[in-house]
């Protein structure tokens, strides 16, 4: 938590954020030095605030590349820890919200506690109370074109498990995260929120984790936004929240499991048809230096990193009730191959007894007395 804090205070020197873009009358933009936690709020935002009246593109969610964006987003961060913590063995923590019936985070130990009485900012005793959240004022924005103002515009809020129920009923259960690893294709057109059968719309969270189709109310991913009821529930600024680490971390990490149950890969991505900037070759927006999405497809090995969860969990939640359900319906066959195999055992070993006797009775020489190679094969001399 303290390097999370750090990194929250501490101004990041290579990086600063855009406040307004150039003006049609030939104005410079207008730059803003900010945190190294800020600069990743501020890329969050960007990529998700809709720029055309709420009708252009979120470039991180609702598409085919909402998972290998969130990928690489929080690789960066892992790896901005370690820089500023200076300690290159730091990882970033996961939270298993499944089957959670209360935010299990929310501790002035971890990652500050809840007034129980109102809706409003974490705990005192917590050292994220004195946070100021940026990125949130979006008619603001709007209104004077500008992206992100990057200055504080309030503390941090959170009300776990007060949110509207209709939308959003509940946390995940193991079912439904085991349901969702099920699914074998990727994406399926048209690769957003209205993809039936998709893997990738159903851990976002507009599908149905009983069906695949796509639902009216949240779930998921979402679901676990929705269910912090604060700053965490507002898509673009969402990630002011540092429980957005550990939230997105287990996701990613169910994302892992997919790629390794289903092999998946970089062609598992649309090469088109996809929102621009979900597409296979699309660059991610805003990283810099520039990336592609089919580089977040790679599997997480490949970045330095993996998950303690692994192929033990994934065996016991996926392949074990498979393969068990595949034996009990193959049992009466089993037992009449094992039965067959039996009787043609026991008929070789009588053909194989009666020819030893026949051929042993014309070679008497001892054991330890015959050639170690016949003299019929080959041999170096």
């Amino acid at each position: 938590m303290a390097y999370i804090n750090l990194a929250k205070v501490t101004i990041n020197p290579t990086y600063c954020i855009l406040v307004t873009p150039p003006g049609p009358n030939g104005s410079l933009p207008v730059f803003a030095n900010a945190s190294y936690y800020d600069v990743f709020v501020w890329m969050h935002y960007f990529a998700s605030q809709r720029k055309d009246d709420s009708t252009g593109p979120d470039y991180a969610h609702e598409g085919a590349g909402f998972l290998p964006w969130h990928r690489l987003f929080l690789l960066a961060w892992e790896r901005t820890l370690q820089r500023v913590s200076g300690d290159l063995t730091l990882s970033l923590p996961y939270w298993d919200w499944r089957d959670a019936e209360n935010c299990q985070v929310c501790t002035d130990d971890l990652f500050g506690a809840y007034q129980l009485s109102e809706l409003g900012p974490v705990s005192s005793g917590s050292i994220f109370a004195a946070w100021q959240i940026t990125c949130t004022r979006d008619a603001e924005y709007a209104s004077q074109g500008m992206f992100c103002a990057g200055k504080g515009e309030g503390p941090l809020e959170r009300r776990p498990g007060t949110h509207d129920r209709f939308h959003s009923p509940q946390l995940p259960s193991s079912e439904d995260v085991n349901y969702c690893l099920n699914m074998s294709e990727y994406d399926v057109f048209p690769f957003d929120r209205h993809a039936n059968g998709s893997f990738r719309n159903l851990l976002e969270g507009f599908a149905d984790p009983q069906n695949g189709h796509t639902s009216n109310f949240s779930t998921m991913h979402n679901a676990v936004h929705i269910f912090m009821n604060g700053s965490m529930s507002s898509v673009g600024s969402s990630a002011n929240d540092p429980i957005f680490i550990v939230h997105h971390t287990f996701t990613d990490s169910i994302f892992e499991e997919w790629i390794f149950l289903h092999n998946a890969n970089e062609m598992d991505l649309p090469s088109q048809g996809a929102t621009v900037g979900h597409n296979r070759e699309d660059f991610m927006v805003p990283f810099f230096p520039l990336v592609r999405q089919a580089e977040g497809m790679l599997p997480a090995n490949t970045f330095g990193y993996s998950y303690d969860i692994g192929d033990n969990q994934l065996f016991w939640d996926i392949f074990f009730p498979s393969l068990l359900s595949s034996a009990q319906q193959a049992w009466p066959w089993i037992i009449c191959s094992f039965i067959i195999g039996a009787a043609i055992s026991l008929a070789v070993c009588g053909i194989v007894k009666r020819v030893f006797h026949k051929n042993g009775a014309k070679n008497n020489t001892p054991d330890e007395l015959q050639p170690l190679l016949p003299k019929k094969e080959q041999s170096y001399q």
